[in-house]
């Protein structure tokens, strides 16, 4: 291998490994973003979301935050701990938000 190859080589490998650190960075500040945003409107019914992907895995936090934003009752979210349950809520929360 020439030096110039080694260079490039080198040089894309500095290249790609700044574009995945800036693009980790963009993501971290999104979800920082987003959590803060949705902890604004959550604070009246006294929750708080700490990780924004396991604290709306189950759905109910997703139908609070849009009972509260929207001011309409969406109804009881189901509280069961399999699979199924957590999907019923997000669908319940994506349909709301399919009819607006």
């Amino acid at each position: 291998m020439s030096s110039v190859s080694v260079r490039e080589d080198a040089l894309r490998q500095f290249e790609t490994g700044r574009i995945q650190h800036l693009r980790e960075e963009r993501l971290g500040i999104q979800k920082k973003t987003f959590t803060k945003w949705m902890n604004s409107f959550l604070i009246k019914a006294r929750l708080e979301v700490v990780d924004l992907f396991t604290d709306l895995a189950d759905g109910k936090m997703l139908l609070k935050l849009l009972e509260i934003i929207s001011g309409e009752k969406l109804g009881k979210p189901n509280n069961g701990k399999m699979r199924v349950h957590k999907i019923e809520n997000v669908n319940k929360s994506l349909a709301f938000l399919h009819t607006k």
